[in-house]
């Protein structure tokens, strides 16, 4: 049986070879799954609590981004989105208003 610690590299699978930390930190649901489901496979005790530590967070930025404000940037983003759609909007506008003048129509006052 491995077991492994915290900077130990992993011995197999997609990131065979990346420590135990470097694995934690982007994808510590697949350390929780090789736990759970591979019985040659285990983490020391404070690999595993650093491991749960590192899965609490992704969860509970995942849970952020699910609610729309992702780490306090949503409102950024919002408004960014808003700016650009009023952008493509004026941009419409005016391509319009250009073709009409390159036709030959004439404006009413109703710009």
């Amino acid at each position: 049986m491995s077991v492994l610690g915290w900077n130990d590299p992993m011995p197999f699978g997609k990131y065979k070879g990346l420590s135990v930390r470097a694995i934690a930190s982007f994808n510590p649901s697949y350390l929780a799954w090789a736990v759970k489901n591979l019985d040659s496979f285990d983490l020391t005790p404070e690999a595993r609590k650093l491991g749960q530590r590192e899965l609490n967070i992704h969860r509970q930025q995942s849970a952020n981004r699910q609610q729309g404000w992702a780490w306090g940037f949503g409102a950024s983003v919002k408004r960014a989105a808003e700016k650009w759609q009023e952008e493509m909007i004026r941009r419409e506008y005016a391509e319009r208003k250009a073709l009409a003048t390159t036709n030959g129509e004439t404006s009413h006052g109703n710009d």
